[in-house]
């Protein structure tokens, strides 16, 4: 697999419903070459493989030893794994785009966030609403807001079940309220409730 020294080569590890899209669009950028992805559901990782032309493999080590000159990654593996998949590309000096939320644990988001710093590796989280363009507009408006009320109703997709809706859906106007409010948190009074899953799939904060 030839590699332009003006491409960033680049893997994408999970392909379920949000690593695919991942995997579609850096086939899609010239800054890019999607060299594998990467499951552990080997018929999936070849299935998507064939879309993009690139390899499939079934493990992050496969990768690292396959493709050492990979420089950066999407990890969209479910929540509870993202420490542990993202612990040995760090050390390896591979930039991580990691799919919201950073991980499951507040423990776990931080030992993510110590070993970006230790090791001088980049680290994004992938709040794609904050780069929505109308938000982005808000934003630029200078505007200091007074009143915030947001409401956002999904469809249960069943794709998230390790995590509940807070973590899953409102998450990304959380990170959206505190950008515009630009203020630390007072207080917070909140009430949750599982009613298809184990973790909350109904939230009001």
């Amino acid at each position: 697999m030839t590699q332009s020294s003006e491409t960033i080569p680049v893997a994408v590890i999970g392909v379920g419903r949000m690593g695919r899209h991942h995997a579609r669009v850096y086939d899609e950028l010239p800054q890019t070459q999607l060299l594998a992805v990467v499951d552990h559901d080997e018929e999936r990782a070849e299935t998507l493989a064939d879309q993009h032309r690139c390899d499939a493999l079934t493990s992050v080590d496969q990768l690292l030893e396959k493709y050492p000159q990979v420089q950066a990654v999407s990890i969209a593996v479910p929540t509870v794994h993202h420490h542990a998949v993202a612990e040995p590309l760090i050390r390896k000096g591979v930039a991580c785009l990691i799919e919201k939320p950073l991980a499951s644990t507040s423990a776990d988001a931080e030992k993510i966030a110590e070993l970006s710093e230790s090791c001088g590796k980049l680290v994004q989280v992938g709040h794609t609403e904050r780069f929505n363009p109308a938000v982005r507009a808000v934003m630029n408006l200078g505007v200091t807001p007074r009143f915030i009320e947001v409401d956002r109703v999904s469809p249960m997709t069943f794709r998230s079940l390790d995590i509940g809706v807070v973590m899953d859906m409102m998450i990304h106007d959380l990170d959206i309220v505190l950008t515009l409010a630009n203020a630390a948190i007072r207080k917070v009074d909140a009430a949750g409730v599982s009613v298809l899953a184990e973790h909350e799939d109904i939230a009001n904060a």
